[in-house]
């Protein structure tokens, strides 16, 4: 059993890295305004993308993700990024390097001889929705999905006069919050399914003596 590196998957930080890129050059075609449109106009630019980048806290997970946020932070240097989002940047590519160079090292012998723990059910612990509680989940997680896959397909020029329009009704804030809420909820979910999945390899290449 190979371990690759994803290559057709999109990495998150690439998604942010762009967010961020995009918004700061939409701030900077802005013309000459008061200090106070100035503020509105970051928030609705660059700031909600910088945030993101200034809280990262995981590793990149491609060569791609690893390669733009050195990008970033080599602008950084001549340039307008902000000094804060750089330390998550350089982490979040140490990690993908330290993990990677760990994955390129281990043999299927190794991963079958991985032990681990089963989990202990404990009481009020987190369990997946039921049939029932997925049809409820629709709303919001699910048509908060819809709506990011279709904000997907839009060029530039329609984003931004979508994202324009939510703001002067009103609901661009809580749709950023859906966004937000509904990836950290996947991102869990993903996080059980690889658990299992790295298990039932080190159980399956056990079986097989570590052969492929």
């Amino acid at each position: 059993m190979a371990i690759t590196t994803c290559t057709t998957c999109t990495d998150p930080i690439v998604t942010a890295i762009a967010d961020y890129r995009a918004g700061m050059e939409a701030f900077g075609t802005l013309p000459e305004m008061t200090k106070e449109d100035e503020a509105r106009a970051a928030a609705a630019t660059y700031e909600p993308p910088t945030e993101v980048l200034e809280n990262w806290n995981r590793p990149a997970e491609t060569r791609a993700g690893a390669i733009a946020a050195l990008e970033l932070v080599r602008d950084g240097l001549d340039h307008y990024v902000d000094a804060s989002i750089a330390v998550p940047l350089i982490a979040a590519v140490l990690g993908f390097l330290r993990s990677n160079a760990a994955a390129e090292d281990i043999t299927e012998a190794e991963i079958a001889a991985i032990e681990f723990e089963p989990w202990v059910h404990v009481t009020d612990e987190w369990t997946p929705p039921t049939d029932e509680e997925w049809a409820n989940l629709a709303n919001p997680h699910l048509v908060t999905i819809r709506m990011a896959w279709m904000a997907l397909y839009k060029t530039k020029p329609e984003l931004v006069e979508l994202v324009d329009g939510l703001h002067k009704e009103g609901i661009l804030e809580p749709l950023m919050d859906s966004l937000n809420e509904t990836s950290k909820w996947f991102e869990g979910l993903c996080m059980i399914a690889k658990s299992a999945l790295g298990r039932m390899c080190s159980a399956g290449l056990s079986k097989t003596g570590g052969a492929a």
